[in-house]
């Protein structure tokens, strides 16, 4: 049996790989991997956190919004 080398791919190469058209991928061990959709709670969960991580301040300064109890 004959099998083809699969070189790994670096992070910057999944970067420049990463296609548009809203699914999502992950790099594992040099190996892009599709990510199954999202469920309802942990897509909103994830758009939540995505939406936190947007407003976090640069680093050493404090944040002046709250985020809202769950």
């Amino acid at each position: 049996m004959i099998r083809a080398l699969q070189r790994s791919m670096t992070f910057d190469q999944f970067l420049d790989w990463y296609p548009e058209g809203g699914k999502r991928y992950e790099l594992i061990d040099g190996e892009a991997s599709k990510l199954p959709p999202a469920a309802t709670l942990s897509g909103w969960l994830s758009a939540a956190l995505e939406h936190a991580h947007s407003l976090r301040p640069a680093q050493g300064r404090t944040m002046s919004k709250q985020v809202p109890n769950l």
